[in-house]
């Protein structure tokens, strides 16, 4: 039987071979995504309040977050384990992730200049698969 160290380095062995996007997916996968857009969805008016990371509230927590989306002109699709979905309510078009904010912030009344400096990053990462 391996010892603690023998399998702390064969873990991180496989970790170092996995992609950002399946990185980003172990670190909390649409949870945590679904999570940060609620504070997106509230900084921007689309929500009156947050949802940390809804373990306990998933089924109330997403279908609020997925409302204020359909507030900002977005069909969402939240997943608990992986990446949300997001469509242009008036086309039908998938979007990325990055896009969608961009939509709901265009939707808002931001202008260009606006959406284009919007820190994204605050709102997780937009760096790789679902971004």
């Amino acid at each position: 039987m391996a010892n603690r160290e023998e399998n702390l380095k064969k873990i991180n062995d496989e970790l170092e071979q996995l992609s950002d996007e399946e990185l980003d997916q172990v670190a909390g996968g649409g949870r945590v995504q679904t999570s940060w857009d609620s504070y997106f969805l509230k900084r921007i008016g689309y929500m009156d309040e947050t949802y940390d990371t809804l373990i306990a509230t998933w089924s109330s927590g997403s279908a609020a977050i997925d409302a204020g989306w359909r507030k900002a002109g977005i069909i969402s699709k939240t997943w608990f384990t992986d990446y949300n979905e997001y469509y242009d309510a008036a086309t039908g078009k998938q979007l990325s992730r990055k896009e969608a904010y961009a939509l709901a912030l265009k939707n808002r009344g931001y202008n260009d200049i606006a959406i284009h400096d919007f820190n994204y990053e605050k709102y997780g990462n937009f760096g790789g698969f679902g971004a």
